[in-house]
Order: structure tokens, then sequence, then C-alpha cells
């Protein structure tokens, strides 16, 4: 036996406090900010009784929103660690002690200046490691991260501390505000009770109007969180999702999906961002926040990969069977390499810019009309003696000029999507003088002949529930400011089904060949 042996033991063991004097610079002048103006504010509204202002209410809420952020953050930093190779035994600001084993971690997660890392584990807790206090931190972070495995990616709760961070100075002040609002309503109806009863039923539906708002402020939060998943568990084979308040983990397999689409909303950073609506056959929908749930991005395309290649009916080649179908492969062999075969080809819906359409059409009757009175009065104008005929003309006419343009909608569009032709071949996918999605959702002609999509870009499709159409690509990070979708894609096909079905197949074709290629290649 080596009597070494206890002493390289104890040199693998990493033990630290924190350095309170570096903890109360770096952590506390922020909260005593937020404390201060949120004391002031609450007793110049309640205490000293000077009045309700904007700037106080104002002050108010941002203070509350700024200490419920600073507390939720507190309650995360590591006070104390001890690691020896195996497991890691932790301490929080004001909370018990607890033993984490690299299993238990599902993401390691940096700020940008690398002075600060976060543990998030399965259950949804966080444990945030502050190097400036904690110097010692920095080796014990790079040694978890080596010794986490893949299958801990699979499985998460929502993220309690990255919530807070996003939604605790938006949220807070709004629903604050929005009880405050209806507190003193409430107060007005009861000091006005009396006279509210003399004026009868018309009176209590004028109070009743005073709170139709709360109810759409309801059904927006229930829209926006109501939807939201808090857990998921991943296989492979079956995904298990749980969603804000509920109870009830529900269960699917990669068929039970009707769709994923992703959008994009307003947040601070650029993850959180990234939203991906999973739709069920059950017509049960779930919304999963990148940024709050450890590794979902990364899960979600996981289960786009597996749905994008389920088992579908082959589709083989495609034969024309009509005159326009006969028509469109004679537009299409211009384009296509040697050997290439076809497996779909297919034109927008007739009617698919319909709602464009309607809307150019009442946006040009509204311009017309306010044209037309711009002239009357200009005329009138004329007829009085006056000098300001020409100015109320021109501006008039401009206005009738641009209605009248929108009224051409209807043939602009037709024109549009008569000329465009879709195809999925066994490479790619094209678009013959096509549209394509602009970033306010509209339509645009697309400048290129023929846009090509190459194989490695099909691997991934959404389907638009809104227009019923297919992109194709993936995301992209220009100059690292935003993540954005590569708006390139089918817009509203006639056979949507056939469309996807070729997309299919063609993916389980391409997967083939590389198979074969890499077994040929490994001599297999």
């Amino acid at each position: 036996m080596n009597p070494n042996s206890s002493s390289d033991v104890e040199s693998n063991i990493v033990e630290e406090h924190v350095l309170w004097s570096v903890f109360v610079r770096t952590h506390l002048i922020a909260s005593v900010i937020s404390a201060a103006t949120l004391m002031y504010s609450f007793f110049s509204l309640f205490v000293w009784r000077q009045g309700i202002h904007a700037i106080q209410l104002v002050l108010f809420l941002v203070g509350l929103g700024g200490l419920v952020y600073f507390c939720v953050s507190l309650f995360t930093l590591v006070t104390y660690f001890r690691y020896d190779g195996e497991r890691l035994t932790v301490r929080r600001f004001g909370r018990r002690q607890r033993q984490i084993t690299p299993l238990d971690i599902t993401l390691v997660r940096s700020d940008n200046l690398g002075s600060v890392s976060s543990l998030w584990l399965r259950d949804g807790s966080t444990f945030q490691f502050c190097f400036k206090s904690l110097p010692k931190a920095h080796s014990v972070i790079e040694s978890l991260k080596r010794q986490m495995r893949n299958e801990s990616l699979l499985e998460g709760h929502i993220n309690v501390l990255a919530l807070a961070k996003v939604a605790a100075p938006n949220v807070v002040p709004s629903t604050i505000g929005v009880l405050v609002l209806t507190i003193f309503a409430l107060i007005g109806v009861l000091a006005q009770r009396q006279a509210i009863g003399n004026g009868g039923p018309l009176g209590w539906i004028l109070v009743a109007t005073m709170f139709f708002p709360l109810a759409f402020v309801y059904i927006a939060i229930q829209n926006r969180w109501g939807q939201v998943v808090v857990y998921y568990n991943w296989d492979g084979k079956t995904i298990r999702l749980r969603k804000v308040g509920s109870r009830r983990v529900r269960e699917y397999s990669i068929s039970d999906i009707e769709s994923i689409f992703s959008t994009h909303e307003n947040a601070p950073t650029i993850e959180s961002g990234i939203v991906f609506w999973i739709t069920m056959k059950d017509r049960v929908r779930f919304k999963i926040l990148t940024a709050f749930i450890p590794n979902g991005r990364e899960v979600v395309e996981s289960l786009q990969q597996h749905f994008n290649r389920a088992i579908t009916v082959p589709v083989f080649s495609f034969r024309a069977q009509t005159i326009e179908q006969v028509d469109d492969m004679q537009r299409l062999k211009p384009y296509l390499q040697e050997d290439e075969d076809v497996l779909w080809v297919g034109r927008p819906k007739p009617r698919a810019a319909l709602d464009r359409v309607l809307a150019e059409i009442l946006f040009g009757l509204i311009l017309i009309v306010m044209g037309s009175i711009f002239a009357a009065l200009g005329l009138l104008a004329f007829m009085r003696g006056g000098d300001g005929i020409w100015i109320a003309a021109v501006v008039g006419l401009c206005f009738v000029g641009v209605g009248l343009y929108n009224w051409t909608a209807p043939w602009r569009y037709q024109h549009l999507l008569s000329k465009t032709l879709y195809a999925v071949t066994d490479r790619r996918a094209l678009i013959l003088n096509g549209v394509i999605w602009d970033n306010r959702g509209g339509v645009t002609p697309n400048e290129a002949a023929c846009d090509v999509i190459d194989g490695d870009d099909l691997v991934r499709f959404e389907v638009s529930r809104r227009d019923n159409g297919i992109r194709l690509g993936s995301f992209y990070i220009p100059d690292r400011k935003k993540l954005l979708w590569c708006y390139r894609g089918f817009w509203a096909p006639k056979d949507q089904a056939g469309a996807i079905q070729a997309l299919k197949w063609g993916i389980s074709l391409r997967d083939k060949k590389h198979g074969e290629a890499f077994t040929r290649k490994s001599g297999g």
C-alpha cells in the first residue's frame, strides 16, 4: 500500500469559501440602488401622501422589478463549494448545502466576459459561480464540463434564474401596474357605490366595462405563457412535455407531431428570441423558449430531424399527367443536372395571397377617399377665392394614385404566382421565378430566375400554419447581432402534402447515398 495515497487524495480536493469583500462590491451595489428607489417611491406614494405622480409610480415599479431580479439572482450565488473529482458539495447564499454529480447537470452556461458561470440542473435549479469571489471555481467548472454526458441533454426543467432575468424587468412592473389600476378602480367603485346603485342596471354595466381590459390581459398572458413548456424528456423515440401551471406530463411519439415551427420574439438576448411551436395531431400546442430550457434548441432540432425523416410512402419519380405539368417539366429541364431525378413539381395556390389582396384593396380605398377629400377641399378653397388649390390637388392626386395602384393587387399577385414553379429533386429544391418571404411576413418576387436550395439545407424544413408555406434552410447570425431564418421556400404550394412527402423521401435518399458512400470509403 502506498503511504502517500491519502495525501494524493487530499491534494485533488478543491474547497473554497466566498471572499466577502469582493462579494459585497460586486453584488450589493445594485441592490442598494433598487432598494433606495423602491423605498423613496413607496414613502412618497403611501406615507408622505404627496399625491400620485407618474414618475413616482414608474420609479416604484422599476425599483420593485429590479429588487425581485436581484433577489432571485442572489439566492443562486454559491458561497461555498467542495469538489473531490466525482461529487460537488455546494452551498448557496442563504440556503442549505447540497451535493451534485456531473450527471445532474444539463448545461453549463457562461456570460460573455467569462467571469460568471452557471450550472443548470435537471430539476431547474441554478448554481451561479462568480470567479471574482471564488477564484478556484474556474477549474472545477471546466472539470464538470468534461464529465458531462450527452444523455444529460435529453431532459430538463425550465430554469428559474434565466426566466427571472428576462421576465422580471418586464412582467413584474406590468403585473403590479395592472393590479394597482385594478385596486384604484375597486376603491372608486366602493366610494361611489351609492351613486352607482341609483343609476340602476346602466350604472353597473358602466362599472363592468371598467374591468373588461383585465379579460384581455388574461388572454394575452395565457397566449404568451400558458403554452410554455416547463419540463421535457426526449429519449429518441418519445417526447414528454409539461406546460406552465399543469402537473400533467403529456407523452407523444414522432408520428404524433403535426408541425414544428419557429418564430421570433423581442428579447434582450439572441437565444431568448427563438421560439419553437410544436403542434400535435390532437391540436395541443407547446411553446419552447430556448433561453429558459436547458439545451431546448438542440432538442427541438433533434425532434425536427426525426420528424422530417419520418417513414413515408415512397415517391420514386415524378410523372407528368396533365398538359400544365408537361409544360412545367419543359421549363424545369434547363436547370436540372445530369442524372438528377425529379420527385415533385408544383405551383402556389391560386388564391394564396387573398388576404394580402384584400388588405391592399382596403388600404387603397382609404387612400382614394382621403385624396378625394383633399381635392374637394382644394376646389372649394379655389371657388372661394383662395390660393391653396395646387397644394391640395397635388396631395389629393398622390393619394388617389397610390390607392389606384393598390387596387391593381389582384392582377399583380395573379401574375406573380402564375409564373412561380416549385420542384424537389433527389439532390435539392428549385424555385423558378418564385416568391419568397420577407422579414415582415409578406411576399416579394425573387430576383433570381432559379433559386437553388442545396440538399444540406433540405434536412430541415418547417410548415407554416399561417400561410401553409414550407420554409427551407436554417438559422444564421449576420454580424452576430440577430438570429434570423433564411426566408426561402415554397410559398403556399397547391399540393402541400406532396411537397412534404417529396422532401422527406429526398432526405431519406440522400441519407441512404451518404451511408453507402461512407460504407465504401471505410471498406465495409
